[in-house]
């Protein structure tokens, strides 16, 4: 698994210690050098990248991420996803979380499911950031800890299966990459979401 050794932010230590959801931000891989090529740290790089919202802001501003941003604010990680850094994050649509089964995410936004939530929502985060031109394809590190599958081919960037539709939307603490499915950490499966939803 592909990864840099770096220290992370005591705020967001913290955060990881908590997890448990559908987001998992455990990741130790930088994907902005591990993944692809390291930036420079140009002057008109950082200046475009101030001018910009976080990572919360540019989702709220999009139509496309209302489902995720409710999401976030249930598994207790706005505050995370808005604090100084560089994450890549691969962001599902709303509907790609409209293909789940049913009432699946109305299970998952429950606080008894908080953890679970806060664990698969991680996995689609990446720390580092990293646009399209840089991505490549390897296996990577999430911030949820499990290691996620990238390829990249003929133009196209899989992430576990799920199609990076729309790229590089730029945050002022990372890059969003739109993907057309909810992908999940590999030890929880899709009968255990399922399970979730029969104990509502």
């Amino acid at each position: 698994m592909k990864s840099l050794n770096i220290q992370l932010p005591k705020v967001l230590l913290a955060t990881i210690v908590s997890l448990g959801g559908l987001v998992t931000v455990s990741a130790v891989g930088n994907l902005n050098r591990a993944v692809a090529h390291p930036h420079t740290g140009s002057s008109s790089m950082s200046q475009e990248m101030s001018s910009k919202q976080s990572i919360v802001g540019e989702l709220s501003e999009s139509e496309s991420f209302n489902t995720l941003e409710k999401a976030v604010e249930a598994a207790g990680l706005a505050d995370t996803l808005k604090n100084t850094g560089e994450y890549t994050v691969f962001a599902p649509t709303d509907a790609a979380f409209a293909a789940l089964p049913p009432e699946t995410l109305e299970a998952l936004l429950k606080p008894e499911n908080q953890e679970t939530l806060r664990r698969i929502l991680l996995y689609h985060v990446v720390l580092g950031a990293a646009d399209s031109s840089e991505i490549s394809s390897g296996f990577f590190e999430t911030a949820e800890g499990s290691g996620v599958n990238i390829d990249v081919a003929n133009g196209m960037v899989i992430v576990e299966g799920a199609e990076v539709i729309q790229a590089d939307i730029q945050a002022s603490n990372g890059v969003v990459h739109a993907i057309d499915a909810v992908i999940l950490p590999p030890d929880i499966s899709a009968a255990q979401l399922q399970e979730l939803t029969a104990a509502r």
